[in-house]
Parts: C-alpha cells; structure tokens; sequence
C-alpha cells in the first residue's frame, strides 16, 4: 500500500506540472534516446525531470521511479510506458457525490501565507475577475504568454501587474494581494498559471452543473435556419445582418480565431465575445438581446454554432447555390432600406437647416456644379464607403465655392453624420441640395403578403405596326449588308430549342447593325413570333426563316433594291407642283454651275463622311454647298431636304447623281417634271465565254484566289454549296456581275447529284486556271502558257467615221503639245491617287481645260475620245489617261 501511494503522489505531482505547463513528456526524452529504442539511462531520466519539468525530486522518489519503469532490468528506464502513463486522465474519485479533480496546484508551490481574512478577500476578487473574464471573453494565459517565453508559467510581479486584464473595479492593493497569494517563495516569481486554472475551473464547473439544465437532447440548433424567420430574435437577427451587410464586416473573422480545431462551435463567452467585437460599433446590443441571439444558435451541448451564426449573415439577401435552384425566390430588400438613415433634428434646428440647404440648392442649380466626384474622390481610401470625415467635407465645400458659417456646418454635420464612425454621409447630403442626383431612393411601395412584388401596370397601348413591312426592312438590310443572321441568335440558344427571352432576341436584333427599330415595332415583333408553350419567349427560329427568304427568288431581290431607304419619303408623290418647280430649279442651276467651272463636288462631301457610308447631316451638306460656291435659299435647302433626306441624313450620292447628269447627257430644263436621258442600247443577253473572260481579266489584276470566299460555306468539304451563298460569295469577291450574269454561271456550274446547288469547285478551278494548271505534277511534258489579260480598250469600238473624227482630233491636241512642249502625264498623275492609270470623266476634262487643250475640239468630238479611251472602274466609266498620252506622244513624233 505505501508502494502504491508513494507511486500515486510522485506520478499525480508530475503529471500535475505538465498539466499546468500544458507540455508534453514524451518529447524531452527522445533527444537522448537516437535510435528510437524507447529506453534510456536512469541519469538521463533524472535529467530530463529536472531539467523540463522544474521539478526537485528526493532520491528515494527518484530511484523509485526508475525502478518502477526497469521493465528489462538492467538499469535503464522504459520512458515510453512512463510517457503513456503520464497522458492518462487524472485520477478522479467521487466524494460526497461531488467531481473532484486531483489537480493539486498546491504541488507546484509552498502553500500561501495570506492569512484566513486576505485568501477570503481574495476570494471575492477572484469571482467579481472570473464573471468579468467570462463576459468579455479574456484568456488570462494569453495575457502573460509574451512575458513567459520560456513557457514555465512563471512572470515578475511588475509584469503580472503591468499585463492584468481587469477589470477596473480592481483596485492596485487589491491586485497587490493577487500577487501575494500567487506568488512563490523560491524563485520569487507570480505563477500565472494558477491564476488562470482559478479563472477556468470554476467556471467549467460551473458550466457542468448550472449549465446542463439547459440542454436540448435532441436536435442540433434549438431553431433551424428557416425557422429563424419566426423565432423571437428575428427583428434582432435582420437589424444585424442590415448593419453587417451595410458596413461589410466579415463575421467569420472574429469567431475562427475561438475555434482552433474549426469545428463550427465555440462556447457561450467566445460567441459573445465576438459578437460584440463585430457589431459593437454598428449596431449596440443589449445583454438580453444577445441572449436571444444565442438561443437562436445554440447547439444540444449548451455551446453556440457560429457558423450557422456567419452564414446566415454572410448570406444576406442571397441564396447558397443558387445556380442549383434557379427557380428559387430570392428576398431582396426594398430600395433604399439599406442606405444610412438620416439623424432627426428639432423643429428649430430643422427649420434653420433647411433654410441653408435651400440656399446650397439655389447656388448649386445656378452654377451647375456637380458634386458627387468631388466626395468621391475623398472615399478612395476606404473603399467607397460612402462617407467623409468632417474635416474632409469642410475642405470639399471651400474647394467648390459654398461658404457655410461655423454653426449651419454643425447643423448639416449633425444632421448626416452616422452615428457609428461620425463620418458625414456624402450621397445624403448631396442628394438634398441637387435635384438630379438621385443616389438614395427609398421605396415607398410594400411588398404584399407572400414576399410577391406588387401587380405590375398593363402595357400602354402602342400604335398598330406592319410586321410584314418591319420584316422587309430587315431582309433589305441584310440582303445589302450580307449578314448572317443565325449567328447573332444561336450564343443565346445553347440547348438549339429555338426559342429565347424577348430580352435575348432584342439583343439579336440589334446586333444585325439595325438601328432604327422603334419600340413599338420591337413590341409587334415579339407579340408576332411569340412562343406559345413559354412565356416571354421568341420563336428565332420562324423570325430567321422569314429573313432568309430575302435571299430567295431573283424578283424578290430586285423589289428589295428598288425600296427607297428607310426614313425617305416619296417626294414626287407627296410634294406639292411648286415645290417640284423650285427642286428641278435649283438642280438645273446646280447642274450648270458645275459643269461650268468644272467643280469636283464629291471630294467635299466625302470628307465629311468619313465611315464612307453616302450620308452626311443637313448642316454639313449647308457647308459642303457654301464652300463650293454654290448657294441656295433657305426655301430651296429645306426642298433639297425634303427630297434626298431620310432616316441616316442626307444621301448625297444620289443628290450628286441629279447634279452631274450634264456630263452625263441628261437634259433637264428649269420647270420640266420629267429628265430626258440619252437612249442606250437594249441589254444583249450575256454569253458564258464572255462572262468567265471578265471575271478571269478581274481575277488576273487583282491577284485573289476566288476559292477563298466560298470554301466557308462548304463546311463538309462536299465541293458544292447553296445558290444563295454562290451569290454571296461572288458579291463580297466584288466582281460587279449582273444578276444576268449570276444566273448564267449557276446554270451552267449547277451540280449534277443536288439540285440548288453549285459546283464551286469546277467554277474555281477554271478561273483560277489563269495562275496555273491544275495537277500539272501528273503532266510534266504539258506544255503551259501564261494568260494574257485582254486589253479593255481593245473591246471600245467605234465606227470608221468616228475613228477618223477621234485621229483629227488627237492630232490637233498632239500639235499643239509638241509646240509648246507640255508633259501631259504630272497633271493627270495627280488626279490618280492610287495610281491606277485612269481618271474619271470630269476630271479628264478639267484636265485638258486646264491646259487649254479642250478649247481644240468640240463636245462631240470629245465624248468620242472618252469613249475611245473608255475603261471599267467598278461600276463607273473612266478614261485611260496613260492610253490618252501615249496617243497624242505618238501624233506629236
């Protein structure tokens, strides 16, 4: 038996000292023990006890506890089994139906020697610190950690007195007395250690008892999350969260560092602790509140759940995944209900202050000041928190000019400070002296029962729209600017069902590059290509099938050509005879006026179009006529208006093409109604050599490869593809083919195994055979000759008659250059910015009429030499001026 006790008190006293030293043995002897055999001396043993543990043992006790763990016999301690008897639990024994822990802290020091009046004083003092500590959340251990670097548990009086954590009823004697009854005589240090187990142990007690009449059996939180809606803490619950989602705290900060093992759960006096941290600025909580707070949480083993705490607040106005049930509602707080409120003032107060805002008001409407940079600018810093310190908002209102005296700045700081930091709520403020900023709205319109928004207002009715006329206008739009139309609708579609939201379709519509679609004409669209199974959809796929009939038969393009651009109105049909008089008028005079001075009239409009789109604005085509020294009234504008104008401005093009019809020989008097034009040949019907010899001579100038616009459409590599997309490619290859022409290549290239098709393949390979003969490494004795490109001035015929009147001609003009020795080719140089060897018809005159050459011969002849020396610019007729020179050098030799 007094083996056994003495065995008992020596281990209870060790594991006493790491306990309070929160230590662990087992890692002071394996420094000794290098190859891990779990054995070590019996010097080394009474080293490492003294050494780590602080503890003085006798010798008896000493060669006790060797003795005890000789397992082997033979003088060497098996510090392993000591290791795992010292982490056991500590001995406990029942006593008069009490939990006692046979943690003698008396082991570690001498007894005290406060005398029985100062230990039941310091008693008291203890409890009046444990309650504070326990409120507050405060580890004494954490206090004194930095002073105790060697981890012993022991610090200096002046440091036990300099780091004491309160509370401040805590007189200095009193705190002398503390130091008294933990202080030890034999080094003369304070053991803060036993200072902290007096703070914990009662109180975990206490929590043991008191505590568990409290808990729940069954359930983890008293109130679940969708319960919390209903629990008595609720208005407390949402006045938090309104506060944490207005000021951004992250609530989770201030709870993890409690929970090391991050398990979710802290106790009642960490929670609170936090709690308070975190909204103790923003929101002021009272203890009852708090205690709400916590039953809401609180989980079966009387501690608090933090995290359902933090996602509930982090969450606000949210829904966790809410990409797994989009279907969900989602609250969402009314506008305005999370803005900082203004503070209430006084009826005097009040009505002073609103004197000095209406005094801002009027000097800010009259100077047009905007003010919301200006604060914005000052918010940088703290990440736009919507609030200025007041010395920050003085210095903005001396910056902007606004004198406000010393008590109306008080006023207007009382009245939008907040309560919390004392900033100056800057968009507040604003928001009462400026009538446009509308940065703070409150909703005035309650949410019904249910968390249903309030019934929306019927549509207004909208006046009656042509769907059919709208779906023209959108085929000629994309005819003209060959736009594909199922590209701009199938990102929205990524199921391919077909249908999409108007909102979506809108978007479509507008990203075809069709700007003038009215509301009311979006509106008939989405009621007219309205899903009928799902609602507020559109039917794509119908609204692309009735575009792409654009591309249909050959007389639905031509009536697609012929409509007059969007916005124009038909003026020969609207205008009244006086204003038809006044326009053949002044484009009579026009007309004469440029034809005599030989003005170029394009180039002044073209630098006002920059997009080269054929439009610029009525006060620009003002300038253009100013600067050309060709005026007009103000009556005579407003007709030219009338009649070239329409939704993009005012066409030019066309009103150059009234203008120059002179040059063109087109007779047209003052007051005639009609435009006599030179008759032209009937069109011949095209023949397919003469066809395929125009495009390869385009072909061959320009150096393209013609498969390289068609083989996008190809996708399955086949070698065919649709007609329409045969005639797309030939117009964005810019080729300038007749529709006459088209329909000859696609007849006579059409594929064999697929009808409305087009072998593009064969059609390619006999244009580009110009570069090159195919698979020639399967023929190398062939024999290939270089394509020549046919001279275009070569198919200019003219009559015997007329090539006689062209030769007289050119030798007067030769005649006259060789006695005056001019250089023909600098002053037509000039004209041919990109030098490609012609000029256009006016400029071929102003030219010659610049060197008095044109004086030489009459109109007709003229006209003959143009068309002598006629070639083909895109669609317009110019004149080869280099053929012209090398004529004339000729004569002149």
């Amino acid at each position: 038996m007094a083996t056994a006790a003495l065995q008992l008190d020596v281990e209870d006293k060790l594991r006493a000292a790491a306990k309070s030293r929160s230590i662990r043995v087992s890692e002071f002897f394996k420094d000794y023990d290098t190859l891990r055999s779990g054995f070590i001396t019996r010097t080394q043993f009474q080293r490492s006890l003294d050494q780590h543990l602080g503890l003085h043992l006798s010798d008896e006790e000493c060669m006790f506890l060797a003795g005890q763990y000789d397992t082997r016999h033979d003088g060497t301690v098996n510090y392993v089994a000591f290791c795992n008897n010292m982490e056991k639990a500590l001995v406990s024994s029942v006593v008069d139906g009490k939990l006692l822990l046979q943690m003698h802290s008396t082991m570690l020091s001498p007894p005290s020697t406060l005398n029985h009046d100062e230990r039941q004083l310091t008693d008291d003092i203890i409890n009046k610190c444990r309650e504070y500590y326990q409120y507050h959340g405060i580890s004494v251990k954490a206090c004194y950690a930095d002073f105790d670097r060697h981890n012993r548990g022991f610090v200096s009086s002046n440091q036990f007195r300099r780091n004491f954590p309160g509370p401040v009823e805590v007189t200095p004697v009193q705190v002398s007395m503390l130091i008294k009854r933990y202080l030890d005589p034999s080094s003369g240090l304070c053991n803060y250690l036993h200072f902290h187990t007096d703070m914990t142990s009662v109180g975990g007690a206490q929590a043991t008892g008191g505590g568990a009449q409290t808990r729940r059996s069954t359930g983890e939180l008293s109130l679940s999350p969708t319960q919390l809606k209903t629990a008595p803490g609720d208005t407390i619950l949402c006045k938090i969260r309104d506060a944490v989602y207005k000021n951004g705290i992250r609530t989770t900060e201030f709870f993890k560092d409690h929970d090391k093992l991050r398990s979710g759960i802290i106790t009642e006096t960490q929670f609170t602790c936090g709690l308070t941290l975190c909204c103790g600025q923003a929101i002021h909580l009272s203890r009852e509140e708090i205690a709400l707070v916590v039953e809401c949480f609180r989980a079966p083993d009387g501690r608090v759940r933090y995290n359902q705490f933090c996602q509930f607040m982090e969450n606000a106005y949210n829904v966790p995944e809410l990409e797994k049930a989009p279907t969900q509602n989602v609250e969402r707080p009314l506008k305005g209900h999370l803005h900082k409120t203004v503070n209430t003032l006084n009826q005097e107060w009040g009505g002073r202050l609103s004197c000095v805002l209406d005094e801002l008001k009027a000097e800010i409407s009259r100077r047009r000041l905007l003010l919301y940079p200006f604060f914005k600018d000052f918010d940088k810093g703290k990440g736009y928190t919507r609030g200025v310190t007041r010395s920050q908002f003085e210095r903005i209102l001396h910056l902007l000019g606004l004198r406000v005296s010393q008590e109306d700045m008080q006023l207007i700081v009382t009245k939008f400070a907040d309560p919390s930091n004392g900033d100056v709520c800057y968009p507040a403020f604003i928001q009462a002296i400026d009538e446009q900023y509308v940065g703070q709205v409150m909703e005035r319109e309650k949410m019904q029962e249910g968390g249903t928004p309030p019934p929306t207002e019927p549509r207004p009715p909208v006046e009656p729209v042509d769907v059919a006329g709208v779906v023209v206008r959108l085929q000629q739009h994309v005819f003209l600017k060959r736009v594909r139309v199922a590209e701009h609708f199938e990102d929205f579609d990524p199921l391919r069902s077909g249908s999409i939201t108007a909102a979506r379709f809108r978007r479509g519509i507008t990203s075809l590059g069709q700007p003038y679609l009215t509301d009311a004409q979006f509106i008939a669209l989405c009621d007219h290509y309205a899903d009928p199974q799902l609602k507020e959809h559109i039917r794509w796929r119908a609204f692309l099938e009735d575009i792409d009939k654009g591309f249909g038969s050959a007389d639905h393009q031509d009536h697609l050509l012929q409509l007059p651009p969007l916005g124009a109105t038909d003026f020969a049909a609207m205008a009244t005879n006086p204003e038809k008089s006044l326009l053949d008028g002044v484009l009579f005079r026009l007309s004469e006026r440029v034809c005599q001075k030989r003005i170029l009239v394009k180039p002044c409009f073209q630098d006002f179009d920059r997009h080269h789109i054929g439009y610029v604005s009525s006060s620009q085509c003002g300038q253009c006529l100013g600067y050309l020294d060709l005026p007009v009234t103000k009556e005579e504008g407003e007709v030219l208006r009338k009649a070239f104008s329409d939704a993009k401005g005012f066409n030019y093009l066309r009103f150059l093409d009234h203008v120059e019809c002179m040059e063109r020989g087109v007779a047209m008097p003052p007051g005639g109604e009609q435009r006599k034009e030179i008759p032209t040949a009937p069109p011949t019907t095209p023949n397919i050599n003469d066809v395929m010899t125009s495009i390869k001579t385009k072909i061959g100038k320009r150096r393209i490869s013609l498969q390289e616009f068609m083989r996008d459409y190809d996708k399955f590599k086949c070698g065919r593809i649709r007609v329409t997309l045969f005639r797309r490619a030939l117009d964005l290859a810019g080729l300038g083919l007749t529709p006459g022409e088209v329909a000859l290549l696609e007849e006579s290239y059409c594929s064999l195994s697929e009808s409305g098709h087009v072998d593009y393949i064969s059609f390619c390979d006999e244009v580009e055979s110009i570069f090159t003969t195919k698979q020639l490494e399967k023929m190398p004795t062939a024999h290939v000759t270089q394509y020549v490109i046919p001279n275009e001035l070569e198919g200019n015929v003219l009559s015997q008659e007329e090539d006689t009147r062209v030769n007289r001609a050119v030798g007067k003009m030769a005649e006259v250059v060789r006695a005056r020795r001019i250089q023909l080719p600098p002053l037509f140089q000039d004209y041919d910015r990109v030098n490609i060897g012609s000029v256009t018809t006016s400029q071929f005159h102003r030219v010659l009429s610049e060197l008095q050459l044109e004086s030489l011969v009459d109109p007709p002849e003229l006209q003959l030499i143009c068309q002598k020396f006629c070639v083909k610019v895109g669609g317009r007729a110019d004149v080869n001026y280099i053929a012209f020179c090398q004529a004339v050098e000729k004569w002149s030799e």
